[in-house]
């Protein structure tokens, strides 16, 4: 077998590290475990004698300042995302695949013309074409809460589709409200019942774009101080190195975690 050349064993072990860190999984690159490793680091210097770096951004008082801030910020962002998320179940629900859903009273309200003024009267005429234009929207909202231009223009256009859905709703109850005759024996059918239903929809809609804009907001805010973060870091490493030195165990300690 032929030897292998001098200093092999060290590219095998820097290149394999290398690797390592390239593949690690997703989980351990998201947000958490950054925080986790920061907070790691800050532990650390801690505990270095002298340790006094040239800028106040770096130093103990600093770094916990900012690693709380940021604590908070994934606090809030996972909060609001969760009430995004249930909002937006919820608002799906009343539309479309609730048992009382919008789409779901479209038939009746059709049916109930049509008794009162027969199936080719002028006011059925009229009724149907806006029963079809709220059926006539489709929604495909995004799956996930990704902050990619993609994502967020479906989501915007999802928005406007609800609030087109609900403006149509509004648009045939104006239309009932003026056809003279116009009784129903279910409740639900009723103008006034009707004009609640669309104010309720309306609510939703605000509710669920609050919660994007503050989920988009905050999200904003917590990639700055990532950014922030990493570039702390880095500058705390390149003291390390200069303070301690390139072998000293100080550098050993922090010199392998990776924001």
């Amino acid at each position: 077998m032929k030897n292998k050349p001098k200093g092999f064993t060290g590219y095998l072990v820097k290149t394999s590290l290398i690797y390592l860190y390239r593949t690690t999984s997703a989980s351990e690159r998201s947000f958490g475990a950054r925080l986790q490793r920061a907070q790691d680091l800050l532990t650390y210097v801690q505990a270095f004698p002298v340790y006094t770096p040239p800028r106040t951004e770096e130093s103990i008082e600093a770094m916990t300042t900012l690693i709380n801030q940021i604590h908070e910020i994934n606090k809030s962002m996972a909060e609001t995302s969760q009430q995004y998320k249930l909002m937006v179940k919820d608002r799906h629900s009343a539309f479309h695949s609730g048992p009382d859903s919008l789409v779901k009273v479209l038939s009746p309200i059709k049916n109930s013309v049509e008794a009162h003024f027969g199936r080719y009267s002028k006011e059925s005429d009229s009724i149907s074409v806006m029963i079809k234009k709220i059926r006539g929207v489709k929604i495909n909202p995004p799956s996930t809460l990704s902050k990619s231009e993609d994502a967020v223009k479906k989501i915007s256009l999802s928005q406007q589709s609800y609030g087109s859905l609900t403006q149509s709703l509004i648009d045939l109850t104006n239309s009932l409200s003026q056809l003279k005759g116009y009784k129903v024996s279910h409740t639900a059918l009723s103008i006034e019942n009707l004009q609640s239903r669309s104010q309720q929809l309306q609510t939703l809609n605000e509710q669920v774009a609050k919660r994007f804009v503050k989920l988009n907001s905050d999200r904003q805010l917590r990639d700055q101080l990532y950014q922030e973060l990493t570039d702390r870091v880095q500058r705390i490493k390149a003291f390390v190195k200069a303070q301690y030195g390139t072998q000293s165990k100080e550098n050993g300690l922090i010199g392998g975690l990776y924001i």
